[in-house]
């Protein structure tokens, strides 16, 4: 029974990000955390034409989730992994994952992922979201195949900052460009983007790539390894120098 809801959980939250439909393959318990596996049809318009490409998810949290309704079925950290034909198309990392608090009613949420981080591939934006098209003309930030890694951390009730980093090809070589934006919500589901500002360039301080660089790869290696971020006040502090209206004491991890 408790496998069951797992399941119930896991494809819930991936159906209602992707808006298709999920079917549950199995369910691994291992030593310090539960695997859940899934496929899933999403149609993709390819060449003018819509194709239904059959996806894999895996999810992985830790055998210490609370996963009884009244307990809100959170997870200290979550890890989502997408792939297509066994090539990766995206992963993603989040710190304090909820779901519905089931005995508060429809449509309230217990607490959203105050810190997530999306690692994205090339097939990311040929085949999940055409927003991120532009990820076939840059180059890998990582060797599996990573284009893109963005981190979106909680501000508010409504309200995020999100940064970026894209490694761009030059005349004679490659460089590294990070970028970073505000943007807000409708309700503090945070589904619906209200207010988005400008992406703007990062300028060229070192202390926040530093950061950001060392936090990319420490989460890789957690995805890689299943174990939970310790995130540190002090590098919060360095990220939210690029963003003047982002400030320490707005940082929340509960709504």
């Amino acid at each position: 029974m408790r496998l069951i809801l797992i399941f119930i959980i896991f494809f819930f939250q991936i159906n209602a990000q992707s808006k298709e439909f999920w079917k549950t393959i199995k369910g691994i318990e291992h030593e310090n955390y539960y695997e859940n596996v899934g496929v899933g049809i999403k149609k993709v318009l390819i060449n003018g034409k819509k194709k239904k490409l059959k996806f894999t998810a895996r999810e992985f949290f830790p055998k210490s989730t609370k996963t009884t309704k009244k307990e809100g079925l959170c997870k200290k950290w979550r890890i989502q992994e997408v792939s297509l034909d066994e090539k990766y198309v995206w992963k993603k990392y989040a710190l304090n994952d909820c779901m519905p608090c089931i005995d508060k009613g429809s449509g309230y949420i217990c607490s959203y992922p105050y810190f997530e981080v999306n690692y994205r591939s090339e097939l990311f934006g040929k085949y999940w979201d055409s927003n991120f098209s532009y990820l076939t003309e840059v180059e890998d930030l990582i060797d599996d195949g990573t284009k893109e890694i963005s981190m979106a951390i909680n501000l508010g009730n409504r309200e995020q900052i999100v940064l970026s980093n894209r490694q761009l090809k030059l005349t004679d070589s490659t460089a590294s460009f990070f970028w970073s934006h505000i943007r807000k919500y409708n309700t503090k589901l945070r589904k619906i983007v209200s207010e988005r500002s400008k992406s703007k360039p990062v300028p060229l301080y070192s202390s926040f790539r530093l950061v950001f660089n060392r936090l990319s790869e420490n989460i890789n290696q957690l995805i890689k390894n299943k174990g939970e971020l310790k995130l540190r006040e002090k590098d919060l502090k360095i990220l939210f120098l690029v963003e003047p209206s982002a400030t320490i004491t707005k940082f929340q991890t509960r709504d």
